[in-house]
């Protein structure tokens, strides 16, 4: 066990006493990112928060609700904290699904309950990059390009600069989805798109810039964990993508499209 006492709750302290939330609620897919320095940052999305992991073994609270600045306003569901660019903000309401990190050590989160794109500096504070209902999110820093899958699978592309009080665009749609939202990640050296379909239990990919050519990389369509040949291998709802520094492409699925 890395961290989590697991007892529900919302505790810092040594990873092994630390309390977290659910981390699928309300649709909420959790998501997971490390930085240069090998802490770890897990969305809570019951606490409103972002968790850090130190390599020590110490829980603390990144950014969200629970590391309020009392010199502010409290944090409300609306989007009135972002008022407060291009200096940053501590009191932000905002529900945890995925999270991914750059090179610089910010944080970029996407939710569906408030909608808000933020990216976190980080000190922990944040910035507004505009609205979209996200499920999921993949960040290309070379191309400056953020990508934001929603509950039906489309996916939007924006600018990865473009923050502020309001910011140029809220995204381009790039790609009609199949109806069914998953994980996202960018092969770094091509900035190719890849993605899960949690519907045919299958990945594709998009050649950087060639959106409407979905190309199918592992799974036959059929649900199950068969290992093998990448088209007559078989997934259960995959979710989770990382790529290895050999070009190896992780995929993580736990078999529950939503909870329940």
């Amino acid at each position: 066990v890395l961290a989590g006492s697991g007892e529900y709750g919302y505790l810092d302290g040594p990873a092994d006493q630390a309390k977290f939330s659910p981390t699928t609620w309300w649709n909420l897919k959790g998501g997971i990112c490390v930085d240069a320095n090998k802490n770890i940052f897990v969305s809570d999305p019951w606490s409103i928060s972002i968790r850090k992991i130190t390599p020590d073994g110490m829980v603390k609270t990144f950014a969200g609700y629970e590391n309020h600045n009392p010199d502010e306003a409290d944090p409300t569901p609306g989007a009135q904290w972002r008022e407060s660019q291009p200096k940053g903000a501590s009191n932000v309401y905002f529900w945890t699904n995925d999270i991914k990190i750059d090179n610089q050590g910010n944080i970029y989160n996407v939710n569906m309950r408030t909608a808000h794109i933020i990216k976190f500096n980080p000190e922990g504070l944040a910035f507004y990059m505009g609205w979209q209902a996200g499920h999921s999110c993949a960040l290309d820093e070379a191309r400056n390009r953020f990508y934001v899958m929603l509950e039906n699978g489309d996916i939007y592309s924006k600018a990865l600069d473009d923050v502020g009080i309001n910011p140029a665009s809220n995204g381009e749609l790039i790609v009609h989805g199949t109806g069914n939202a998953g994980g996202m990640e960018i092969n770094k050296k091509t900035g190719d798109l890849y993605i899960t379909d949690t519907g045919s239990n299958q990945i594709f990919k998009y050649e950087y810039g060639k959106w409407e050519n979905r190309i199918l990389v592992a799974g036959s369509g059929e649900s199950g964990n068969k290992d093998g040949a990448a088209e007559t291998a078989s997934f259960d709802q995959p979710w989770g993508l990382a790529f290895t520094p050999e070009d190896n492409l992780l995929v993580a699925g736990s078999g529950v499209a939503s909870p329940g």
